[in-house]
């Protein structure tokens, strides 16, 4: 009996269950040939199949072993005959039930991780195809928010942040770098999320859907945040440092115009009592200085520019108020000393001001080195 369908597998079988027929191909699938089943008890090959199959109406799924011992799965579709045996037409589909058994372990994997798994379709119409677990842990929202309304992840992402998801379904980015946004959950509260994208094109080359693995990274963002933050302080005086410093001149001098004064501070007596008393007691002095400055002024940007010297950033000033500053500085240095003859602040200072700020920075700064500079060397020839 030669069959055309190499997958299909027929068998009759009498009413003790022994075969009386088989196809030719049950070598191909099974590693018998026909002589050595035909006679042969139908149980003998089964795995854990127990029912009565002469009694089964309709198709069943069942496994049989091989003659090498390898067990192949087979949906079977059983007709009984008129003498009490049965014919049966046996379709092997261990291929599919290792895809589906492969899917639903890679399935379980997807339902158990952390990350938020997503497949969202773009054409020709936006939906979700997949969503796992995580994102209803996440964000609040159940599965069936996101399968009901394709549009919700533009809907909670923060309105800053909408350019973002807007270039995983137009395509206009970059797929081999992280997105990061922040999302509404359903109480209110953001996170930030950091997206790892894949894009599947169709035959055409547009992009038909993306693959998304998705985590909230929110204290990571805050830690990155908080070290910057930290980056912008002297760790001596707690004032700002000179890359503060700098990055504020960069967003005035190129972004923000802005009327501005500058002031700088540098300490005379720094290196000398470094050398005589230690390094200790000149700490001491730029923390005390740091203290005055800090304690006298109140809105203006006061950094530790380098190792003795201040720059006082002052925004959206005038002239005179630039002026009023750098002698308010002067008055509280002259009460310092009065009181404190043993470890005084000797100081050289000089100011500058603009009624602008773009292009203006790198010059109004020099004007107030110069002037200070040139006190300082007033000093030196007295």
């Amino acid at each position: 009996m030669k069959q055309d369908i190499s997958r299909e597998l027929f068998m009759e079988i009498d009413q003790l269950h022994t075969i009386t027929n088989i196809s030719e191909n049950c070598s191909d699938l099974l590693g018998y040939e026909q002589d050595e089943m035909i006679g042969s008890n139908f149980y003998q090959y089964t795995v854990d199949f127990h029912e009565n199959l002469l009694q089964f109406r309709g198709i069943i799924e069942i496994q049989l072993r091989g003659k090498k011992g390898n067990v192949r799965t087979f949906d079977v579709f059983v007709v009984p005959d008129a003498i009490g045996g049965a014919k049966m037409s046996l379709i092997d589909i261990t291929k599919y039930k290792q895809i589906e058994e492969s899917e639903k372990r890679f399935r379980m994997i997807l339902e158990n991780t952390d990350d938020v798994v997503y497949m969202y379709q773009i054409l020709p119409e936006r939906k979700f195809l997949y969503v796992n677990s995580a994102m209803e842990r996440e964000t609040g929202y159940s599965l069936e928010d996101f399968y009901h309304d394709p549009d919700l992840p533009f809907k909670i992402v923060h309105p800053e942040d909408l350019h973002v998801q807007l270039k995983k379904i137009t395509g206009t980015t970059n797929f081999s770098e992280p997105f990061q946004a922040r999302y509404m959950k359903k109480n209110g509260q953001y996170i930030w999320c950091e997206d790892r994208v894949i894009p599947f094109y169709n035959h055409k080359g547009k992009l038909e859907k993306i693959a998304g693995f998705s985590r909230d990274v929110s204290d990571r963002i805050a830690l990155e945040k908080k070290l910057k933050e930290l980056s912008f302080y002297d760790s001596l005086t707690s004032l700002f440092n000179r890359n503060y410093y700098e990055k504020q001149e960069e967003k005035l001098n190129t972004r923000d115009d802005r009327p501005i004064g500058i002031i700088i501070c540098d300490l005379d007596n720094l290196k000398h009592i470094n050398d005589s008393l230690g390094h200790t007691y000149g700490d001491k002095l730029l923390i005390q200085m740091g203290n005055l400055l800090k304690n006298s002024l109140q809105s203006e940007t006061v950094a530790r520019y380098g190792g003795d010297e201040f720059v006082i950033l002052i925004e959206n000033t005038t002239e005179s108020n630039v002026k009023t500053i750098f002698t308010k500085i002067r008055k509280t240095i002259d009460e310092y000393n009065r009181t404190h003859v043993n470890l005084p602040i000797e100081l050289s200072m000089g100011w500058a001001f603009s009624p602008h700020s773009i292009g203006y920075m790198k010059k109004t700064f020099k004007e107030a080195d110069r002037m200070m500079y040139a006190e300082k060397y007033k000093k030196k020839k007295i």
